[in-house]
């Protein structure tokens, strides 16, 4: 991240610049490779805290900033003036994040996975804070909700959501595969995990 006064384009206009980075972070090694790669001079000050280093580049003690892109944008929006300072296009390194909930807790983690699922199904479908409700009434799409039972080649035998994980959502799933149009055995799977908002259960 940059100043906009700054007039950068790209990360490769930073030759020489001063630029802020926490301290023996994978972040900074990953700044030190792609300087390095691109054949630029780096001047990089070191800060052993994120508030540290965030103070110090509001106070022009640097040029610019490194980090994820989640902490950037995140904590661009508690500046003064968030429109002056500007993000930059390159991404010099790939980090996969994932979310972590404690073992044993599933209603929890249920809801961790599920508000993730949301997150990315509604940057999908272009839903925001200022269209969500008129999205919500006007949704045709039957994949829009959080459920989605549909029936299978019987009429007896409805696939739902499964948790994946039991014995009995193997066999469910199993079944669904075999099943005849007309010998479909009804199977409901004994994980509270299959259950829906819409109260289906993997058949």
């Amino acid at each position: 991240m940059v100043r906009a006064s700054a007039g950068v384009r790209n990360a490769r206009e930073l030759t020489g610049a001063t630029i802020c980075v926490l301290q023996g972070t994978t972040t900074e090694l990953n700044l030190a490779d792609w300087f390095r790669a691109n054949r630029l001079r780096l001047s990089a000050i070191t800060f052993s805290s994120e508030d540290e280093l965030l103070r110090a580049y509001q106070a022009g003690r640097c040029d610019a900033f490194t980090g994820s892109v989640a902490i950037i944008a995140g904590r661009v929006t508690n500046f003064p003036n968030p429109s002056e300072h500007v993000v930059l296009p390159e991404v010099i390194s790939k980090e996969p994040l994932a979310v972590v909930t404690a073992d044993g807790d599933e209603r929890w983690t249920r809801i961790v996975r599920w508000a993730v699922f949301a997150t990315m199904i509604a940057e999908e479908k272009g839903v925001t804070r200022a269209n969500v409700e008129e999205m919500r009434q006007s949704a045709e799409d039957p994949k829009s909700g959080a459920c989605s039972a549909r029936p299978a080649r019987s009429r007896r035998t409805w696939v739902s959501i499964r948790c994946g994980r039991c014995a009995s959502c193997a066999r469910s799933a199993t079944t669904a595969r075999s099943s005849s149009a007309t010998s479909a055995p009804r199977r409901r799977c004994g994980c509270s995990a299959a259950r829906t908002r819409c109260g289906t259960m993997a058949a």
